[in-house]
Parts: C-alpha cells; structure tokens; sequence
C-alpha cells in the first residue's frame, strides 16, 4: 500500500505473555482514536507477528516530521491516560523510530507486512578513491650504465610495483610502460618480469622516448597525462630521419632536440616528472632546463628508496588533482 503523508513513527515491541486481549482492547479503543485525532495523524495500522509470538508492529502514517514536534503530540505524549500507563510496563524491547517516507507506491491496504532492522553491524563500508582519472607513461632508462651501476632492477621492481597499485587502487587509470636507450619501445606489463637491459645498450634516447610517449598519451582524454622517467644518465642520442644518432659526450644537437621534444609535451598538457638515480652534473643541468620548460618536477632517489619515492608520489599528486 502507499503511505500517506511525507513521514511515518514505527515502533516495534514484545508484549508480556497473557495481556494480549486487554492490548487490543486498549489500543484499538483508546489508544488509536487518541492519536488519530492529533493534527497530522493520517492513518494508524497494527501488526502482529505471525507465528504466534507476541511481537507488535504499529505505524503511525504523518502529514510531515513536524508533526512529532508539534505542541499537540507533546502535551498528549506526557500525559498518558491511566489506561495507558498501566499497560506500558508490559511492552518490552520497544524499538521507535522517526522515519521519513522517501518513496512509496501501492493502491490497496496490505494485510501482511515486512519490516527489516539493521543496526552498523550489518553494514560493510567499502573505502573507494573518487579520483581523477590519469593516463601515464614510465619511461625507463634501459641503457648500460644503468645494470652497470646496479640500477636496472630497483627500477623494474618500480614499474611492476605501479603496475600492481594502478591495478588494485585506481582501476580507471591507464599505464604505459617505455624502455629507451638507443631507441625507445613499448612493453606490456607481462613483460615486465623477464625485461632486461637493451640489446641497443648504447645510449640514452629521451628524444625517442618522449615521441612515443606523446603518441600514447595523444590517445586518452583528459587532462592528468603525465611522463614518469628514471634515469641514472643524460641524453646521448636523438632521432634523426628515422634513425638514432649517438655520440659521446653528447652533442648540443642531441640536447636541443630533446629540449623541443619535452616543449612539445608541455604544448599537448603532459607534465614530466624525473627521478634521477645519478647526481651528475651534466644530469642534473639537463633535468633542470626540462624542469623550466615543462614544470616538472625533478628527484634524486637512492635505488633502494626509489619505489617509495614514486609511488606516495603518485598517491599524493592523485589526491591533490581530485
């Protein structure tokens, strides 16, 4: 049946063995003519569970919630009849609820009925993260210097560890994973655990990389597109017609080709972050005009605390953008 009125009082109780006719006697003769005739009372129903144990249900069907505050209802709530309060020992465990009706829908008066009780118990809470959605690239530096130093594996452990947290905390972003050293190339995360160093293990083409990461990056919507790069060296090499040119030390052809590349990359909204595993000067010079061309941001992470450093640096930067 639909409710009358926006708000209802549901009171739920155990009547003590043997008082069961007096009860009904009480409340359907005085009890319920008492309260229907309060301003705001709309209809009143009592319910008795079937199977015999004496447990009640009544609901008092409201205009609105005002009315359980309205002067008429408190004047005759604290003053009970004598009637009334010789029976109110007898309803034990009573449970009463001020309730407003949210949607109701019905054409006929019920003759049974279900009510459900939960208390916070019953209730699981989910933790989820309403974030926004981000689309990144970690390139990561595949040259020789990098096992040569015993740099290789805490970065592959860095991207398997952001593959595993993107996965299980922010579904909805999406991760690409790019190798470079003479050349840049994309893996899959599958791939991962059996990457190792480049055959192409001379050079460090940021210039490619930052190509292909833009190409990736051109597909998704959205503003949060970043590039995550660990690296131990500067760029020795650049793309030139097609092929990668190298040279040791590096030439400022190569430095200003990747220069381009990164402004590229500002132009299209991708931020590029670096995490240098190296403190060398040419490196960090380098790091530093990317930083002011594109706004990044740049780091120096031993190897063994660089999983810690990228990874609350994900989270936070996460949490800053929502």
């Amino acid at each position: 049946m639909a409710l009358l009125g926006t708000a209802a009082l549901a009171m739920w109780w155990q009547l003590t063995p043997g008082v069961r006719d007096e009860f009904e006697h009480w409340h359907s003769h005085e009890h319920f003519p008492e309260r229907l005739a309060l301003p705001g009372f709309r209809r009143a129903s009592r319910w008795i569970d079937e199977s015999g144990a004496e447990r009640v249900f009544v609901l008092y069907e409201l205009d609105d919630f005002a009315v359980l505050s309205s002067a008429p209802y408190l004047e005759r709530l604290n003053a009970p009849t004598p009637w009334s309060q010789r029976l109110m020992p007898h309803h034990r465990q009573m449970v009463r609820g001020q309730c407003r009706v949210l949607a109701s829908r019905g054409t006929a008066v019920a003759r049974q009925a279900l009510t459900v009780r939960l208390s916070p118990e019953d209730f699981e809470v989910e933790r989820t993260e309403h974030l926004v959605r981000s689309s990144t690239v970690l390139m990561l530096d595949l040259s020789l210097s990098m096992p040569m130093r015993d740099n290789f594996l805490p970065a592959k452990k860095v991207a398997l560890a952001l593959h595993a947290l993107l996965r299980s905390q922010f579904p909805r972003d999406t991760l690409h994973i790019l190798g470079f050293s003479l050349y840049a190339r994309t893996f899959t995360a599958e791939q991962l655990p059996g990457l190792s160093w480049s055959e192409w293990n001379i050079g460090t083409n940021m210039h490619h990389g930052f190509q292909i990461a833009r190409q990736l990056l051109g597909r998704h919507k959205g503003p949060n597109k970043q590039v995550i790069m660990i690296t131990d060296g500067e760029p020795t090499a650049h793309m030139e017609g097609g092929e990668a040119q190298f040279a040791y030390p590096p030439t400022r052809e190569t430095f200003q080709e990747t220069l381009k590349e990164v402004e590229r990359c500002t132009r299209e909204g991708i931020t590029i972050n670096t995490f240098m595993l190296e403190e060398s000067r040419m490196l960090m010079a380098f790091v530093e005009q990317m930083a002011r061309i594109n706004r990044g941001r740049a780091f120096f992470a031993a190897p063994d605390r660089l999983g810690e450093y990228i990874l609350v640096d994900y989270v936070r930067n996460k949490r800053h953008a929502s």
